[in-house]
């Protein structure tokens, strides 16, 4: 059986996310412009927001903006659309592959590329502990980690 990169990331990811009720347990990211980073699971870096796959342009588009998170003091709306990340287009990619490119390290830089109607926006964003957000929004927490 053949797996992408992209999904041994995503499943990483996600024993991450599921050791925060725990302690934590190590998990590899290689979410570092292709450098790897051992982290421990309430280190993940992320950006607070949910996206869905859209059909019609196979692109990313933030469905949800999560409360003081990066992305929310960024200004990043739902309904604007992902066209590249770090100067990286990922029309066509799958879910498991935008994912892994939005998380990585906290603390790190990440640029969104953004289509809100018919304006194109930058956004620079630091990607912030998970554990901060989990402590301080459990409820959701949750809802963030499902998707």
């Amino acid at each position: 059986m053949k797996v992408s990169l992209g999904a041994i990331v995503f499943a990483i990811s996600i024993a991450g996310f599921v050791a925060l009720a725990g302690s934590p347990q190590p998990v590899a990211d290689t979410r570092s412009h292709g450098h790897t980073v051992t982290t421990s699971a309430d280190d993940i870096g992320i950006l607070g927001l949910k996206f869905r796959l859209t059909k019609s342009k196979q692109m990313p588009e933030v469905e949800r903006v999560f409360p003081d998170t990066p992305a929310a003091k960024g200004d990043v709306r739902e309904g604007d659309v992902i066209i590249d990340v770090d100067g990286i287009p990922i029309r066509g990619w799958d879910k498991e592959q935008i994912y892994s490119v939005l998380t990585g390290p906290p603390g790190t830089k990440v640029v969104l590329k953004l289509q809100r109607q018919s304006t194109t926006l930058t956004k620079s964003l630091t990607r912030m502990h998970s554990s901060e957000f989990a402590k301080a929004h459990p409820e959701m927490w949750k809802l963030y980690a499902r998707s």
